[in-house]
Formats: C-alpha cells, structure tokens, sequence
C-alpha cells in the first residue's frame, strides 16, 4: 500500500470514530478546518469527503455536507498501519528544532543540503525546497549550491516579527470566540486545557517538550480564521520562536513554565465566553514571549 493510501484511510478511520462519537457535528466543518484538525492536505479531506458520498455515510445537501447515518466498525479501513507519514516540511522542522536544541546548530554555522538529508532520511530535493521556503523569512541564507547559514537575528527583525503575529493571533482569537458553542473545537478546547494542567505538572522535568503542546494551543487558536495564508505564515513564526528560545536555553525551564501557565489562563477565559479578557491574556502571553526573544538576542 502507498504512503499517501495509508494515510488517507488512517485519516478516514480517525473521522469516522469522532463522528460516531459526536467530536464531529452534522453539517461538516469545512475541509480546510477539517484539514487543521487531522494534520493533512485539504486533497486528503476531499477524497475521504468524496470516499464517504459513495459509501451513503454522508450526503451533500445546501446546508453543507451531512451525516446521513451513523457510522459503525464496518464503515472502517481494515489493516491500516498506525504510523502517521510524517510530510518533508514536518521533518526539516522537527530536525531543525533538534539540531538548535542540541547546539549542532548555531547562529552563523554552514551546513549542506546534503547533510540534513542524510540525517532526516528523505531526498536533497525535499530538504531544498523546505530550506527555500524558511529562508523567506531571513532565518536561513543560501551561501552557495547547497550550502545553507543559519542566520543571526536582530531585534528590529523580532519586532516585526512580534507585529505580524500580534496581528494574526488577534484576529484569529476573535474567530474562535464566535464559534457556534456545538462547533468540535470547543471540545477541543475543553481537552488542551486538561492537556495544560497535566503537563503543568510535569513541566519541572518535561520543560523541553513545551513546544509541543505550544504548537498545538497556537494552532487551536488559528483554525478559527480558516485562512491558509495565515496558516502558512504562522507555522514559520512559531518554529522561529522556538529556534530562537533554543539557542540560548539557560532559563527555558522558568521561561516555559511562564507560558503555559499564561496558555491555561486564556484557555479559562476563552471558555468562559469572555473574548475581551482572553484577548488580554493572549497580548499578554505575545509580549511575554517578544520580550524573552529580545533578551536572548542581548545576551547573546
């Protein structure tokens, strides 16, 4: 079975329990949202959409796509392999995260194409054109054919960097709040916060694994706005965020703890229905984060 086959019934499996489980209500959200909830390509969504009209699970009427019945075991791909394909974007990123964490990389270290492709395990092609699409965003330079710089930044860089995202957040936050109270990422909501207080917990020990849940708090957040170019935007600034906080890493236990410690409080407020109070804590929790970023680059 191909990668993208197995990926597209495990996917198809993991619908069909949340909307037997009523995680999913009747009409369907919409692709794009459904492909920020799952992880994948709005393709990906469409063909199991599609898979499941043929199959008379769901039906296309004006008020969107609905559930024409429940869904049972027999509905679900059999000997699915677990793994999740992980996509090249997902992989440079997360080596990217590894190599800073670990000090492999530096600011204004050189390292090949070639090499991150060794290490990551996929083509030089793929690690090319992720490292295109970072390098946009100033954080990498392209020295010669396949030799990349890790770039130093600046302060100016991370204000203009703190204005973008202050601006997406906050509108993004203001979607979310006017979500009908039946739509599955008040659940969601509902769940990343006991997810915050667990962890919370642990941080002490697990302070390292923050960008974790962080990434996924901020994504929450985003897939309000239903908008791809904010999508795009955003996942670029958040891994920024974190290769900065990695690179000087003296205080990141006390520095971590601060934030999800701010995530629980707008999570609180968000579910209270205060919108207002909630964008205050979240301007609150960016700033915290602009402010930590500058001071890295002081020390440094």
């Amino acid at each position: 079975m191909s990668r993208s086959k197995n990926l597209r019934k495990l996917i198809a499996n993991q619908i069909i329990d949340d909307l037997s489980q009523g995680n999913i209500e009747s009409p369907l959200p919409s692709q794009t949202i459904l492909a920020d909830l799952y992880s994948v390509s709005r393709t990906t969504i469409r063909n199991i959409i599609n898979e499941f009209i043929d199959k008379k699970l769901l039906i296309e009427t004006n008020d969107g796509i609905v559930l024409s019945r429940k869904p049972d075991s027999n509905d679900k791909y059999k000997k699915v392999k677990k793994t999740r394909i992980k996509q090249p974007k997902e992989l440079v990123e997360k080596y990217l995260n590894y190599a800073v964490n670990s000090k492999k990389i530096q600011p204004g270290d050189l390292f090949t194409e070639r090499e991150l492709a060794s290490e990551i395990g996929i083509s030089v092609k793929e690690v090319h054109e992720q490292l295109v699409i970072l390098s946009r965003f100033k954080i990498l330079k392209l020295q010669e054919h396949g030799l990349w710089e890790m770039t130093p930044i600046d302060v100016n860089y991370v204000n203009k960097l703190y204005d973008l995202r202050l601006l997406i957040e906050n509108h993004s936050i203001k979607s979310f709040m006017q979500l009908p109270k039946n739509d599955i990422r008040w659940t969601q909501a509902k769940y990343l916060l006991e997810q915050h207080k667990n962890f919370d917990k642990k941080i002490i020990n697990d302070y390292r694994e923050f960008s974790n849940i962080d990434r996924e708090f901020h994504k929450l957040i985003l897939s309000a706005s239903d908008n791809v170019f904010m999508d795009e935007y955003f996942e670029t600034i958040s891994m920024i965020f974190h290769l900065q906080y990695q690179w000087d890493d003296h205080d990141l236990r006390n520095r971590n703890q601060i934030a999800i410690s701010e995530h629980i409080s707008i999570l609180c407020k968000m579910l209270s229905g205060n919108y207002l109070e909630a964008k205050d804590e979240l301007e609150l929790h960016l700033k915290t984060a602009k402010k930590s970023f500058e001071n890295n680059l002081i020390e440094q």
